[in-house]
């Protein structure tokens, strides 16, 4: 019988998820196994055969069983690293004193979807293991079920992350239309008040003889204090709404 799966592995540095191959060609007496990558599936079930409790049953199915656990205990810490890293990049969103988190947030979503791709066919390889041989299965039916589960489990927290991610692009779309409102307030307010003192001067700049207060000694200071006071009263008007 002849197994092959991809594996899954996380970087710390890169933040990204690399994807190998397992193969695992089981025989009467014995079991050959091969691994592309650097996802130590092999490592992890050494390991475990090494270890207390491993010595039920026979060396094949000891092998196969070590091995299936290794591969689902490997994806289980793929989940959690990239679990770390969008609780990092959730920090990122609400922290207004860095730059925009946009990129971070899509290598990440791009990164959980390749660790579903190495995923979903773990779990359509795991029945195998029994339908193969329902008298004598590779792996008991108790135990297939578990693993199945966590490997459902894994998935669904996958899912979870990939969903918080987009929650977090909305957040951040939000935050930054109401920056950009904030914005155009301001912007408004001071054209309005830059406005005002431009309107008084156009109205005394033109030509005409008969102007109010034209040949008033006090005209022009009139004015100057005129276009202050304007300016001052729209400057308080605008900081009471909150747009200055």
């Amino acid at each position: 019988m002849l197994l092959l799966t991809p594996t899954a592995w996380f970087t710390e540095d890169d933040r990204q998820v690399h994807t190998g191959e397992l193969g695992c060609l089981v025989g009467p007496d014995r079991v050959l196994t091969f691994e592309e990558g650097d996802a130590r599936v092999q490592e992890h079930a050494l390991e475990r055969l090494g270890g207390p409790g491993g010595h039920h049953g026979t060396a094949p199915h000891r092998v196969v069983l070590a091995v299936v656990l290794s591969l689902v205990g490997v994806a289980a810490k793929v989940e959690v690293a990239l679990g770390d890293a969008v609780a990092d990049a959730e920090r990122l969103v609400f922290d207004t004193g860095t730059t925009a988190p946009v990129q971070q947030v899509y290598d990440l979503k791009r990164e959980i979807a390749e660790a579903r791709r190495a995923l979903v066919p773990v779990s359509a390889e795991l029945p195998e293991l029994s339908e193969a041989d329902e008298e004598h299965p590779l792996v008991e039916r108790r135990t297939l079920e578990r693993l199945v589960a966590a490997v459902e489990r894994v998935d669904r927290h996958l899912d979870a992350h990939d969903d918080l991610l987009s929650d977090m692009l909305q957040v951040h779309l939000a935050q930054v239309s109401v920056r950009q409102n904030e914005d155009m307030r301001k912007i408004s307010a001071w054209a309005a008040i830059l406005v005002y003192p431009t309107v008084i001067a156009g109205v005394y700049g033109m030509n005409f003889r008969h102007l109010p207060e034209l040949h008033w000694v006090l005209g022009y200071p009139f004015s100057l204090a005129l276009m202050v006071v304007g300016c001052v009263v729209l400057y308080r008007v605008f900081r009471r709404v909150g747009w200055l």
